[in-house]
């Protein structure tokens, strides 16, 4: 497992990864692997490092936010302006790359962004775990 106590210059690394030989093939196989099962200890250590990292746990209260948000307005569509208005597309943006470079390092396959893209029912994703989706139980209402 790779080191994570120092996680500065991660953006660069992970430019200089997506753009060698190695990295595109990685991006490439991965870009869809939306039934990606997370072990448990990848969402941990994810959501520790996100804490422990102000732009990152900045980047997930953006989100929460934006998802209670939605919660008060369910009758709120991406074809509205105030959708697009409230909506923390920097901190979506951050947490996307973040994924992706985590991904490189450990080789979970996180491009497809499968810790925000629920494709199962009833199946709850790293993301869902990091913004309070899960009951104590780890199930239960988003």
């Amino acid at each position: 497992m790779a080191d994570f106590e120092d996680i500065t210059g991660w953006r660069e690394e992970l430019e200089v990864f997506e753009e060698s030989e190695e990295g595109k093939a990685y991006f490439r196989q991965h870009l869809n692997d939306r039934e990606t099962d997370l072990p448990f200890d990848v969402v941990l250590e994810l959501a520790d490092l996100m804490l422990k990292h102000k732009e990152l746990r900045d980047a997930v209260r953006q989100r929460t936010e934006f998802r209670a948000f939605l919660k008060t307005r369910p009758d709120l569509t991406n074809d509205d302006d105030e959708f697009w208005e409230k909506n923390p597309l920097e901190a979506s943006e951050t947490l996307a790359e973040f994924m992706a470079w985590y991904g490189s390092k450990t080789r979970v396959p996180f491009r497809g962004f499968p810790l925000s893209k629920d494709t199962k029912e009833n199946r709850r994703t790293g993301s869902d775990w990091l913004q309070g989706g899960y009951d104590k139980d780890g199930y239960g209402p988003r």
